[in-house]
């Protein structure tokens, strides 16, 4: 029997079209989830199309209208609702390939305690030990699997989080804000679960990201990401320590 999971993840208006291709898109997985979490801004709910509550998926979905918490609202606001099943993170920009979530799951069952990725990042140190800025990382490595400590997942390529993998600060929203991870949620996710000890592992086939066409004029990675992911690592590290030593 297949293991349940459910989904989670977040849009705001300029993706909402591309949203319901997204959604619909779910019913064509090899595995389908128990509910699906769509978390959107309070100030955006009414700004939905009248389709995504009329679809063939919309008896899993479960819309929450939620704080504003940039794109920490992907996951954040389902850890406060889902407190047995995985929750398996998605952006609402991209077609999965279906068979994706099977291979997910089938590293969750035999590393049921580990964060299971798509795609990683690893992380890089210079001759003194220390990280190297997020821009020296060895992006969408493929050299180790892991579970491991070095291994970074990143949201865009579909992520597993076992319940319990994470620390109970990740849904501090104060000291979230404090830190200003607002709009680095990968980071924030990476930090919390490495405090809990958890390690992260790669699925060992590479798939191809598949963009909805003209989603990629607005991001994170547009909009200042670059230089804002190595501040918040900063104060992380100040805040936490080396992230791989916990």
């Amino acid at each position: 029997m297949a293991t349940p999971f459910v989904i989670s993840l977040t849009s705001y208006p300029p993706r909402f079209n591309s949203l319901l291709v997204v959604l619909e898109s779910i019913l064509s997985w090899d595995l389908l989830p128990e509910r699906i979490y769509l978390n959107i801004a309070n100030q955006d709910i009414e700004k939905l199309p009248s389709d995504i509550f009329n679809a063939g998926y919309s008896h899993l979905l479960r819309i929450k209208s939620v704080v504003d918490l940039g794109p920490s609202k992907k996951l954040i606001p389902t850890l406060l609702h889902e407190k047995i099943l995985p929750i398996i993170t998605i952006d609402d920009d991209i077609l999965y390939p279906p068979d994706l979530v099977t291979k997910i799951l089938v590293d969750h069952l035999i590393f049921p305690a580990s964060i299971i990725a798509g795609r990683t990042h690893l992380i890089a140190r210079d001759q003194n030990n220390s990280i190297k800025s997020y821009m020296d990382w060895e992006f969408e490595q493929i050299r180790e699997n892991g579970p491991s400590a070095k291994l970074f997942p990143t949201g865009v390529g579909m992520i597993l989080y076992p319940q319990g993998s994470l620390h109970n600060d990740v849904v501090n929203m104060d000291l979230l804000r404090a830190v200003g991870a607002l709009h680095t949620d990968d980071i924030w996710h990476f930090f919390q679960a490495r405090r809990n000890g958890t390690l992260v592992r790669q699925i060992s086939e590479r798939h191809q990201l598949n963009y909805i066409e003209g989603t990629q004029e607005v991001g994170l990675w547009l909009n200042g990401n670059q230089v804002r992911n190595d501040l918040v690592i900063s104060d992380l590290l100040r805040l936490y320590g080396d992230p791989c030593n916990f």
